[in-house]
């Protein structure tokens, strides 16, 4: 019995031993399949004796989104402003000042801070300038000289008030009186402005009356108000200026004007344009600083002498030719000004209004004797002319009725200051100009082979 239940106690000894060898050889089999279900990444976890936890995956930092500047901006220049200035100047009318630009006047005062500047042929060959002021309020603007009837056109077109000293009263196409009362727009005749009317003593007349935007709007008073805000004339846009672009050379009388030449070289450190004057760098006399502008706007616009005292008019109503550079990019297109009260707006190939870079505009307006060029000048550096006075010439006393008109047979000395090193853009290659809305950086001439010089004894008014 004892025997019997001996050998089943090694039967149960054995059967247990089995068994458990059985257990182990699965899990064994078990222990080696699932590493090879997981991937190899998981036979080193499988084969651990101390168990792991595991870790959540970390998700991505969100990229923040730049948050969208919904500031308003400047309706003739689309820079941002505070929004509660911006309401403030929706009820004021811009200000368009005719301003000299002959040797005499400069430095002006002001320009730098001007939305818009214009420039055009006036008479005999010489340039005047229109500085739009809507955003941009300098302490000083100098100095304000009369005005031409292509100014009335294009103050028109912005709802502007036009601010002069004197003007253009010649019966006929050149008569400013009549155009004020044809367009509407308002006159700002600084002789009929007392408290906005100043003369410079360090200056001689007629370069020297000045004034500022807030005493003109204080001294027009409601005449100033303006209900044309949903007027946008332009299109803004932010820019990504290039490293290196074209500038441009600009003639008004023939490419040897000795009156109207100007050069725009492009700084790709500040994606601005600088300006110099035959070779000399223009400053505001306001800071000291280059006259720059983020846009230079060329257009090609036919015009005549139309009267004896030799005022050259501009065919202001139509279309023509256009180049627009801005960041270092070269844009063609054409301008339209369809009638007057209309602005004069920039059209590419496509039908579509160019866009502007934000900041001041320079505004070129070329007739069909001159012309420009693009390609590479360098950007000068600040050495500036100072400004010296030539001895007076013989002016009528002025006053509120009072226009200056010196006399146009004077001809002063030659300034006695040191003259900067004059510079002629070359150019290394030349083509013809042809309309194309893409940007070209290669040197592109335009000129009017059979244009006709202005008459170069036409007299000056002021």
């Amino acid at each position: 019995m004892t025997r019997q239940a001996g050998q089943n106690n090694g039967w149960r000894r054995a059967a247990v031993t089995l068994g458990w060898a059985v257990v182990s050889a699965a899990v064994l089999a078990a222990s080696l399949a699932l590493p090879l279900a997981l991937g190899p990444h998981a036979a080193g976890a499988a084969h651990s004796a101390t168990p792991t936890a595991t870790r959540a995956p970390r998700s991505a930092t969100p990229t923040a989104s730049p948050t969208p500047d919904t500031r308003p901006t400047g309706l003739f220049d689309g820079v941002r402003m505070d929004p509660a200035r911006y309401q403030h100047m929706l009820g004021l009318r811009p200000l368009a000042v005719v301003i000299d630009n002959l040797l005499e006047a400069r430095p002006q005062y002001g320009l730098g801070e001007a939305d818009q500047v214009w420039e055009a042929v006036v008479e005999g060959g010489i340039t005047r300038l229109m500085a739009v002021y809507w955003r941009g309020e300098p302490p000083r603007v100098e100095p304000v000289r009369s005005a031409r009837v292509p100014f009335v056109d294009w103050a028109a077109g912005m709802g502007a008030v036009l601010v002069h000293a004197g003007s253009a009263d010649d019966p006929g196409a050149a008569n400013v009186p009549a155009r004020l009362r044809e367009t509407g727009v308002v006159n700002g005749e600084l002789f009929l402005l007392p408290p906005a009317y100043h003369r410079d003593p360090d200056r001689f007349a007629p370069h020297n009356v000045y004034t500022s935007p807030d005493e003109v709007r204080a001294a027009l008073g409601s005449r100033a108000d303006w209900s044309g805000a949903e007027l946008n004339p332009w299109r803004f846009a932010d820019g990504a200026p290039a490293a290196s672009g074209p500038g441009v050379d600009v003639w008004f009388d023939g490419r040897d004007s000795r009156f109207g030449r100007v050069t725009w070289a492009y700084d790709g450190t500040t994606g601005e344009y600088v300006r110099t004057g035959r070779g000399v760098l223009e400053v505001d006399a306001l800071t000291g600083r280059p006259l720059r502008a983020a846009n230079v706007l060329v257009v090609k616009i036919p015009g005549s002498v139309v009267d004896r005292a030799g005022h050259f008019v501009y065919q202001t109503v139509g279309s023509g030719g256009a180049v627009l550079l801005r960041d270092g990019e070269v844009l063609r297109g054409t301008w339209r000004m369809p009638a007057l009260g209309e602005p004069l707006r920039v059209y590419g190939a496509d039908g579509r209004q160019l866009t502007f870079a934000r900041g001041t505009t320079w505004v070129e307006v070329v007739p069909q004797s001159g012309g420009w060029t693009l390609g590479s000048y360098p950007v000068p550096e600040l050495t500036p002319t100072p400004y010296v006075p030539v001895p007076p010439v013989s002016v009528a006393p002025a006053g509120p009725s009072a226009t200056p008109t010196p006399s146009a047979t004077v001809t002063p000395p030659p300034r006695t200051a040191t003259p900067a090193p004059s510079r002629t853009p070359s150019p290394t290659a030349a083509v013809t100009q042809t309309p194309s809305a893409t940007p070209t950086p290669s040197v592109t001439r335009t000129a009017s082979p059979t244009a006709q010089p202005l008459p170069p004894t036409a007299t000056r008014t002021p």
